[in-house]
């Protein structure tokens, strides 16, 4: 983290955020296809998916986005279960930052202000993600933040002719 040259903005990205979130949401599954459950292909056409997503804003379900300056240079998300049984758990999903921004500490920014805001919602106990098993990046980053893995999915994905496992990470917020 200690690369961050300037103090990054993050916010919560609502509706007149659509098209930068779009445009880095398709640089992701373009660049990193094994990474994300879904497709460039089943995204690209898709704009009310992104316009649904980002009215999704309230303090259990949000995308935050990471700005320096206008550029946004990261995304994550965060969904709380619906199911009455599964109100104590929420989600990470679909974190991503730019290539050009790696390893300066705007993916540490970004986890660890969804987890400050996940520790404002009392019902919630425990975050999940799942990582892609050869990310040692991502897997080292939520590590930093005490996520422990419980699970491997053996060929989860398959982008072409090649599987991917992934890691089922949780991070035990209290209990």
């Amino acid at each position: 983290m200690s690369d961050v040259s300037t103090t990054p903005l993050i916010i919560n990205l609502t509706s007149p955020h659509v098209e930068a979130y779009k445009k880095i949401r398709l640089e992701a599954l373009q660049n990193n296809p094994e990474a994300f459950g879904s497709s460039y292909e089943e995204e690209v056409d898709n704009h009310q998916k992104f316009v649904t997503r980002l009215a999704q804003d309230s303090s259990t379900s949000f995308v935050l986005g990471c700005f320096e300056g206008d550029s946004l240079l990261g995304i994550v998300g965060f969904a709380q279960e619906r199911s009455l049984k599964r109100l104590h758990i929420g989600g990470i999903y679909s974190m991503y930052v730019t290539a050009s921004a790696r390893k300066k500490g705007y993916g540490k920014l970004l986890v660890a202000e969804v987890l400050k805001r996940v520790a404002l919602v009392p019902e919630i106990e425990q975050v999940h993600l799942q990582v892609v098993s050869t990310n040692v990046g991502a897997i080292k980053l939520y590590e930093h933040f005490k996520f422990e893995t419980y699970g491997v999915e053996n060929r989860a994905l398959k982008v072409g002719d090649r599987f991917y496992d992934e890691n089922y990470m949780m991070l035990m917020l209290k209990g």
